[in-house]
């Protein structure tokens, strides 16, 4: 029975037997990915306009390049919330992308092309996490500092050498950020070289001019922002300097400024996705047995818990790496997370942690997979638990942004949705220990109750340790077999990343 078609992931499969099956199409996929951009941009800019203190004379990053970028929109405070949480949705998008085009290079059976392509994802994957740095620099790091600049009217103001420093570092993420879209650009030019091959003469024109404008637009935009970066001065200043007009520095600055690259020439990260055929995909196939030419045995509860461990050892090693975290003036409680806030070393375990979002995310999913295969339907309360779940663990990123106070509602949100999920778990599996389940729950919130009153550093690490107990609490289940299978779209019969065979 097909229960949903033409959508980035439809499931098919008949309640009364075995399998499930789930789509994936690169182009949907894509599609979303573009229109969180675009999406998030509009808020953050309409937020920015209406609630921010955001003003060009004292925007450092519109003072330091002199010219207009997304990112000014989500650098204000309360923008910073709406782009936090839309780029983040936006960024694990792209690892999704980025893991059917792995998979699809593993269906094709050439090692070679496949180990390739899983290092390109590999630079894409990390370097999407890491985007989630441009929110953890904060260039202004109160919500009153705008205010102060605006209240003296100092149209005047000039950046410090910190505020540049902190710019260049909140600019290296974005370009290492540009660097591997620009590499994944050129890597699914190649993998399509031979589907290319068979177009028309008028249609490989009209491409490559496409490619050609989209590819300079790029490379100029991204070498105007290494070399700012590489300078002790603002861009504007740069640019207007008689001195550098002869110097490569120079030349290559003052071309990006005229053909205004800055505005458009990201672009092709958003349109790139879509060089993949019209219909393209991937297609994954569960069962409860063990079948012929299946990709392996798949235990959702091990991701789940192994997940929870990672969170337990990014949060434990930020209590390690930060001397200050008890201290920490914007936690009255679970204070270990100010580790995700505090620099040098948010820089690692912000995106460390923004990493178990996504494996958080896949857990969660394979498991209600999982027991509709044990159950034979679907779990509406089980689902309802891991979104729950998943958008409050996106959500508690916002602690990386200083100005706000709210994200103890996402704690609540995520332990809320967690002690539903353990319980549901152990009354639907026959080798469940509901008793046992409840003890668990009921001290884990007692373990964060405690924290509220007391506030001692020692309840954060008990709290760590309850969670790495949930493979001791929940049943692991007998897990399923996992299929993976390509589905060719539009012109899409050709070797990936290979010379045509001739069979």
């Amino acid at each position: 029975m097909n229960v949903a078609t033409n959508a980035v992931a439809t499931i098919t499969g008949a309640l009364t037997n075995d399998k499930v099956e789930v789509r994936f199409y690169f182009r949907t996929v894509a599609g979303i990915y573009a229109g969180l951009f675009f999406g998030t941009l509009l808020f953050s800019g309409i937020v920015t306009k209406t609630l921010s203190d955001f003003s060009p004379s004292t925007d450092k990053i519109l003072l330091y390049y002199g010219k207009m970028n997304p990112c000014v929109l989500f650098d204000h405070y309360p923008a910073k919330v709406v782009g936090l949480i839309g780029m983040g949705m936006f960024v694990l998008t792209s690892v999704a992308w980025s893991t059917m085009l792995t998979f699809r290079m593993y269906i094709e059976g050439r090692v070679v092309p496949f180990l390739w392509t899983s290092v390109v994802v590999s630079v894409m994957t990390l370097l999407d996490l890491n985007f989630i740095n441009i929110f953890t620099t904060d260039l202004y790091a109160s919500a009153t500092e705008t205010r102060r600049l605006h209240a003296h009217d100092m149209e005047d103001y000039t950046l410090t050498v910190d505020d540049m420093n902190l710019i260049k570092v909140h600019s290296a993420y974005y370009c290492a950020f540009v660097v591997a879209n620009f590499w994944l650009f050129l890597h699914l030019l190649h993998i399509q070289k031979n589907r290319i091959a068979k177009w028309s003469v008028s249609a490989k024109v009209k491409f490559g001019l496409l490619i050609t404008v989209g590819a300079y637009g790029m490379i100029m935009h991204i070498t105007a922002m290494l070399l700012t970066v590489a300078h002790e001065r603002r861009q504007k200043d740069l640019v207007t300097d008689k001195a550098m007009e002869a110097t490569f520095h120079g030349m290559a600055l003052k071309l990006s400024e005229k053909t205004k690259t800055a505005m458009w020439g990201w672009i092709v990260i958003l349109v790139m996705r879509f060089l993949m055929p019209s219909g393209s995909g991937v297609q994954a196939s569960f069962k409860a047995s063990k079948v012929k030419g299946d990709h392996g045995l798949v235990m959702p509860s091990w991701l789940v818990g192994r997940t929870l461990r990672l969170i337990a050892v990014v949060l434990a090693a930020g209590g390690l790496l930060d001397p200050e975290f008890e201290e920490s003036e914007h936690a009255k409680m679970f204070k270990l997370a100010s580790s995700l806030r505090h620099k040098p070393f948010a820089y690692f375990t912000a995106p460390a942690f923004f990493g178990t979002v996504a494996l958080g995310a896949a857990g969660f999913g394979l498991t209600v997979i999982a027991k509709r295969l044990e159950t034979g339907k679907f779990s509406v309360g089980l689902m309802l638990s891991a979104i729950v779940m998943s958008f409050a663990h996106l959500g508690s990123m916002t602690i990386a942004i200083r100005q706000q106070s709210f994200t103890w509602v996402f704690l609540a949100l995520l332990v809320l949705g967690y002690v539903a999920w353990v319980m549901q778990l152990s009354l639907m599996d026959s080798q469940g220990k509901p008793i046992v389940a409840g003890v668990y729950c009921a001290a884990g919130v007692g373990v964060l109750a405690a924290n509220h009153w007391l506030g001692h550093w020692s309840l954060d690490y008990v709290f760590l340790l309850w969670l790495c107990l949930y493979n001791l609490v929940v049943p692991e289940g007998p897990g399923m077999y996992m299929t993976v299978e390509k589905l060719e779209g539009e012109d899409d019969n050709h070797a990936y990343d290979s010379l045509e065979e001739v069979s």
